[in-house]
């Protein structure tokens, strides 16, 4: 069933490290009720770990955490990519979106 629902949202473009199962409960007559999350923010735990992360890469960028997002400038695009890669490589449990301001 999770499954299910997992593969109608990667059809919608939503990461399936946005949906986090919570329970499941036998209803009745062979039925099912599956309890169900999207996360869509990133928590302030999550954001420090980044944060720091991106830090100890040691690149001339700055990062820090605007409410639900974690902002990082920097004058070389270069640099911009290499943290965006590293972040990327990591295997965090939240989904990750990149966008350019520029």
């Amino acid at each position: 069933m999770f499954d299910m629902l997992v593969s109608k949202a990667i059809k919608r473009g939503i990461s399936p490290k946005a949906l986090k199962e919570h329970k499941r409960e036998s209803v009745g007559g062979g039925n099912t009720k599956l309890t169900v999350s999207i996360n869509d923010t990133i928590s302030k735990d999550d954001a420090r770990k980044i944060v720091k992360e991106i830090k100890d890469l040691k690149l001339k960028v700055q990062a820090s955490i605007r409410g639900e997002e974690v902002r990082v400038v920097g004058k070389s695009i270069d640099d911009l990519q290499s943290a965006i890669a590293a972040i990327k490589q990591r295997d965090l449990d939240i989904p990750l979106n990149f966008t350019n301001m520029k």
